[in-house]
């Protein structure tokens, strides 16, 4: 078995940062199941937008120079 994978591993810290959020307004329908009906179609008028970048930090070890 080749045990090199994770060997070397560092810590990392990755996170969610939002650039951008709007409403997006049209008509269109959407399906979801309910208890009263198997085809749960349904009239929405907007849409919710929301642009994200995951950021992901990586630690690395710092070798002293001589």
């Amino acid at each position: 078995m080749d045990e090199s994978c994770g060997d070397c591993s560092v810590a990392h810290k990755s996170e969610l940062i939002e650039i951008l959020e709007f409403t997006h307004f049209f008509e269109h329908f959407t399906f979801d199941k309910t208890d009263y009906s198997e085809r749960g179609k349904h009239m929405k008028k907007y849409i919710r937008v929301v642009v994200a970048v995951e950021l992901v930090t990586v630690g690395a070890k710092i070798e002293p120079t001589s």
